[in-house]
């Protein structure tokens, strides 16, 4: 039995809601100066639906299991914060590799190039 509150099913003023957002998803195709191309694989560049469905519930579990203490995305990017004691981050990327192989994540690592001292003043 459904809980108290759940419709099951889509109201007939919903459904030419639910189609559009359906024609939305199956639209991949894309157009470059020199010619219309159709993307076969993955969601849909540009659409607005795209970055919902991107949200992959196996990374949050990639980033629970190793400690990461920040994930953030941006569009195709992702920044994660973690502390080197007690994450390996190529750990994370190795799995996040293996949840997506037609994917490759790479790393790119912050390297300050002046470290701040501090100086002991009389």
């Amino acid at each position: 039995m459904p809980p108290v509150g759940f419709e099951p099913t889509i109201s007939a003023v919903e459904r030419p809601q639910a189609a559009r957002l359906l024609r939305s998803i199956d639209q991949n195709y894309f157009q470059f100066p020199d010619g219309t191309y159709i993307q076969t694989e993955g969601l849909t560049m540009g659409a607005p639906t795209s970055s919902i469905f991107s949200e992959n519930t196996e990374i949050y579990n990639i980033v629970l299991k190793h400690n990461i203490e920040g994930y953030f995305r941006y569009v195709d990017d992702i920044l994660i914060i973690y502390n080197i004691n007690k994450s390996n981050i190529n750990n994370v990327l190795d799995g996040f590799n293996k949840l997506m192989p037609k994917l490759k994540f790479n790393i790119e690592k912050y390297r300050p190039q002046n470290k701040l001292c501090r100086h002991n003043h009389l």
